[in-house]
């Protein structure tokens, strides 16, 4: 209906007259019943109608299709429907149908996983270092006499001759053999050392001469000042600098200026000398000091030269050198700078023609600088080798001691190849002290610090004055070690070439230094100062190419023996293939105490270098295969250092000959490895003989032995390039590797950490392993490995370790002792701690255990760890005597221990039993409760069995009535009573059964919420 009531009227036009009626207020139907039919209803026409206009059931306005604005069109409205209940609602009830075939509950059942372990494999043989011993031309002749005192001249066999030079710039060129052209500026000097003292009578005595038209003789004690010669020559001369001397005066000489001396020469049949020294007379050292005093008066460095005279008079023999009572000396002195460059010359000739019998002192000192450099022509032709420093020649008509001395302040460096810095070359054994109390370098490939040509008494120290070296305690209490150092590829720091001799004193070497090894050569760089064309980046190691790496050089090689009371080797990190020491004969190397230090540091650059190396020789005649055995013996009261580095190893030793009185090719107090790569620390072959100290006689806190921390394998292990790493390998019948200890440390000695190999499913690292008669003696050593192939491997026929009251302590998914092909461990009174998902070791069923058990104790850290894997074991077994049965067969008396979470561990796993026989009650929640008895508690917790005939016997019981804390205290998840799983040996069904007898039974519930119980389960039996 329509509400109209806002008083107004219609307005409609053409349809007022029809529509006005209606207009007003519309009523609704007075039946309110008639309200609520619809119009679309079968009843609505039946309703009564209304003649009333304005009612909603009026019959006025039939046939109209509108009226005013709307539409007269019949519009249902939607149909409302009520719901009318009691406000209750029924129980719904579904009953499922019978099922004949019930759905398996939803439990996780029982799994067997048996450990496929792979063994151990041995290491690799380390790279052998090549053995290139440098070719060293050093001769030169022992000839030239004549003596007098000369500024410059030809009087005698020298341009100058037994004076002082205080100051000057000197060119020097050898042409020709003996012939020399030289200038000079600045030249200044005293006539300090004259042949004689001039008397009234004979006031020329003494006289220095000058064949240098401007200048006049000098008396002697007298002086000149600035004095110069343009270019000149002298067709004869053993040296530049010369020193006869007879009698007691005129035997020193003070080099204080700077001397550039060039020779075009390469190969030569000698060395050219720039200072020729023929002892024919000696001076007393009070005389001779007292000439330097005169010489070095006004000079800056006065009081370096004479302490360094004064250190050189101290020297007294010692050991094999017998005790000097001489009190004259013959001195050669270089205080100044003196700049050799090309090939075939030496700094001094030495040689004795002393014809008075009597021994005296003769000495060649630098507190200068002495530089040699390779020389490059204008032509482009270079001469670069074969050079040496101070030379004691052939002639030796008496047994003067030689004194070859660098000062505190003194710099030898050395860039040429073939290069030595002091060398022996006399015709009989004399007294050789040489000392570096400064620098000695050496950059050139195939070069020496020292070279013992011929046999000598040689007394070397390469230390400070003050030195003080405690044997017992092996510090060094005062002073320290000045190394000769080696930066050139095959180069040797104290070569002994010679036999017969002796070798004693304090020596020190590096090969390399933190962040250095080869340099290439340049003339700016060095010395800013040639003759020649200047030289920009001169390879002078050639024969490796481009790596920069020092490589194949050795801290001492010896043909003969040594005795040192104390050393210091130390390799640095751009180093590879280089030997700390090597005996390259049937000899004995005693090199004190002190220490070889592999300083290889975080990088990969150090790799590959050997503290202590005794190994085959290389061969002596072309075409002829090499030795394959060593020989010799290395004997050391210091120790080895191995600090970082890739594959370096402390000791490498192929058995051999070993001198007559002594056991072993090795013998130190102590080698200790921190951060090292792939590195087995110590490998044995051959038959060789190591001995490490076992701490009897050292002072209390003293370190001995193997020890070593933080070892470890690089990630990309793999079977191609078989990096590993290890404490100690013996390998082939008589080898013997003794690390003894006197007790076992609380943590570990040895500290291991393997990785898995990129390309195969086993691992690398290892602590120790013998193979093939190989023995390695370890008793009371504390050994750790961690994610490694094995802790403990003894391989092959004959080969053992004695771990004897020591502990083994693994951590990985291999066997922490592996004995196999008769190979044989000792850990008698010993503990083996297990972690991770180790195994601790192996046994064939029926054949004795190939470790020795006696009174060892078993500790376990985690709940994966299976003590024995048990191999062929057919034999029953039963539950009431489990405990003791593999108490029994993995060889211990008492149940190993455990840490808390590690309860679950598995003594065992077997797979194979002919009869697995419970014949005891067992009740699940009496193990999960701690209240179990030892047989329950190894059934239920600890024993990995498949492949089993599992017998149930007449009346007992299996109770497994379990809630979830239960379950977790048992390492489960699911509710068993009893089950068994067979395995990829089993032949048929029949072989994994289980069988209730009668009376018995199987109980299991889950008796809390959770997924229900079993209480039978095989996977595959019967």
């Amino acid at each position: 209906y329509m509400y109209n009531d806002w008083k107004g009227t219609y307005k409609g036009r053409g349809d007022k007259a029809e529509k006005y009626p209606y207009e007003g207020v519309l009523e609704r139907d007075s039946n309110e019943f008639n309200r609520y039919v619809a119009p679309n209803s079968s009843m609505y026409s039946s309703l009564e109608t209304s003649t009333n206009a304005r009612s909603a059931s009026t019959n006025s306005r039939k046939g109209l299709n509108n009226y005013g604005l709307s539409s007269n069109r019949m519009q249902q409205e939607p149909i409302v429907s009520l719901e009318v209940n009691a406000g209750i609602t029924p129980r719904v009830i579904n009953k499922k149908s019978p099922d004949t075939s019930p759905a398996a509950p939803d439990v996780t059942l029982p799994t067997f996983e048996p450990k496929l372990i792979t063994p151990p494999v041995p290491p690799e043989k380390p790279d052998e270092p090549i053995i290139a011993i440098p070719t060293l031309s050093v001769k030169v002749v022992s000839s030239g006499n004549g003596t007098t005192n000369t500024i410059d001249g030809n009087p005698g066999n020298g341009v100058i001759e037994m004076v002082a030079v205080t100051d000057g710039d000197f060119k020097v060129k050898r042409n020709n053999g003996d012939k020399w052209e030289y200038s000079y500026t600045g030249y200044s000097g005293v006539n300090a050392f004259p042949r004689a003292n001039p008397t009234p009578t004979s006031p020329n005595l003494g006289e220095a001469t000058t064949t240098n038209p401007a200048y006049s003789a000098v008396p002697a004690g007298g002086t000149w000042t600035n004095w110069s010669r343009a270019t000149t020559t002298k067709n004869s001369g053993k040296g530049f600098q010369l020193i006869v001397g007879d009698g007691s005066k005129g035997t020193a000489f003070l080099s204080n200026g700077k001397f550039l001396y060039t020779r075009e020469s390469e190969g030569g049949s000698n060395l050219g000398e720039f200072a020729h020294l023929d002892v024919h007379g000696a001076d007393t050292i009070a005389n001779q000091r007292a000439g330097f005093v005169t010489a070095t008066n006004g000079l800056a460095n006065a009081s370096t030269i004479l302490d360094a005279y004064d250190d050189v008079t101290s020297i007294s023999g010692t050991g094999s050198q017998g005790t000097f009572t001489s009190t004259n000396m013959h001195t050669w002195l270089n205080s100044g700078k003196i700049i050799l460059e090309g090939g075939d010359v030496s700094v001094t000739n030495t040689y004795t023609h002393n014809y008075q019998g009597t021994a005296w002192k003769q000495a060649a000192i630098n507190t200068g600088e002495i530089i040699f450099q390779p020389y490059k022509t204008a032509a482009g032709q270079e001469y670069k080798k074969f050079t040496a420093g101070f030379v004691v020649s052939d002639n030796a008509y008496t047994s003067n001691h030689n004194v070859m001395y660098n000062g505190t302040t003194g710099k030898i460096k050395s860039y040429t190849l073939s290069g030595v810095g002091y060398v022996f070359d006399a015709s009989i054994a004399k007294p050789l002290t040489a000392v570096n109390r400064g620098e000695m370098q050496f950059y050139g490939e195939g070069s020496a610090g020292i070279y013992i040509k011929r046999k000598a008494n040689t007394n070397l120290q390469f230390v400070t004055k003050d030195f003080a070296f405690n044997t017992t305690t092996n510090e060094v209490t005062a002073g320290s070690f000045k190394p000769v150092e080696i930066f050139g590829d095959k180069s040797i720091g104290f070569y002994q070439f010679a036999t017969g001799g002796t070798a004693e004193g304090n020596f020190a070497v590096n090969i390399g230094a933190l962040g250095k090894g080869n340099e290439n050569f340049s003339t700016a760089a060095v010395s800013n100062l040639t003759a020649g064309t200047n030289i920009t980046d001169l390879n002078i190691n050639p024969t490796n190419g481009t790596n920069t790496n020092i490589q194949g050089s050795f801290g001492i090689l010896s043909n003969d023996k040594i005795d040192l009371t104390s050393h210091q080797i130390k390799i640095f990190d751009k180093t590879e293939g280089n030997v700390g020491v090597y005996p390259n004969d049937n000899v004995v190397l005693n090199i004190g105490g002190g220490s070889i230090e592999l300083n290889g540091g975080t990088g990969t650059t150090s790799k590959n270098n050997i503290g202590i190396y005794i190994g085959p020789k290389p061969a002596t005649t072309p075409g002829t295969p090499p030795p394959t055995t060593g020989q010799g013996t290395v004997k050391s009261t210091g120790d080895i250092k191995v600090n970082g580095g890739v594959g370096n190893l402390a000791i490498f030793a192929v058995g051999g000959a070993v001198p007559t009185g002594e056991t072993n090719n090795v013998e130190v107090k102590e080698v200790k490895a921190t951060d090292t790569k792939n590195s087995v620390l110590i490998y044995g072959s051959k038959g060789a003989k190591i001995k490490l100290s076992d701490g009897t006689g050292l002072p209390t806190g003293a370190t001995y032995g193997l020890n070593i921390s933080n070892a470890t394998v690089e990630a990309d292990a793999s079977t191609t390039n078989k990096k590993d790493s290890g404490a100690a390998f013996a390998t082939d019948a008589g080898t013997v590797i003794t690390i003894d200890r006197t007790s076992t440390p609380t943590t570990a000695n040895i500290d291991i950490t393997g990785t898995k190999l990129t390309d195969a499913d086993r691992y690398a690292g290892f602590g120790l392993m013998a193979k093939d008669g190989g023995k390695i003696s370890a008793k009371n050593n504390y050994v750790k490995v961690s994610n490694g192939s094995t802790g403990v491997a003894s391989i092959g026929s004959n080969a053992n370790v004695d771990m004897t009251g020591g502990t083994v302590e693994y951590k990985g998914n291999g066997y922490a002792l592996y004995a196999a092909n008769t190979g044989t461990i000792d850990m008698s009174n010993a503990k083996l701690i297990l972690d991770g998902s180790a195994i601790g070791y192996e046994k064939v069923y029926g054949t004795a255990l190939p470790i020795t058990t006696t009174n060892m104790s078993i500790h376990i850290k985690s709940k994966d760890v299976t003590v024995l894997s048990l191999k062929n074991a057919t034999a029953p077994l039963n539950v009431s005597s489990l405990s003791t049965t593999l108490n029994g067969w993995a060889g211990i008396a008492a149940t190993p221990t455990y840490d808390t979470g590690a309860e679950n561990y598995k003594m065992a796993a077997i797979d194979g039993l002919s009869a697995y026989n419970i014949n005891q009650d067992i009740n699940r929640k009496d193990v999960a409760a701690g209240t179990a008895d030892a047989n329950s508690n190894m059934f239920v917790r600890n024993l990995l069995v498949q492949r089993a005939k599992v017998n149930l016997a007449a009346s007992k019981n299996v109770t497994a009535y379990l809630n979830t804390a239960d379950l977790t205290s048992l390492d489960s998840t699911t509710v068993v009573g009893l089950d068994m799983s067979s395995s990829a040996n089993a032949v048929g069904r029949s072989d994994t059964q289980i069988n209730l007898a009668a009376g018995s039974s199987v109980n299991a519930d889950r008796v809390d919420a959770g997924s229900g119980a079993v209480g039978l389960f095989i996977n595959y039996g019967e």
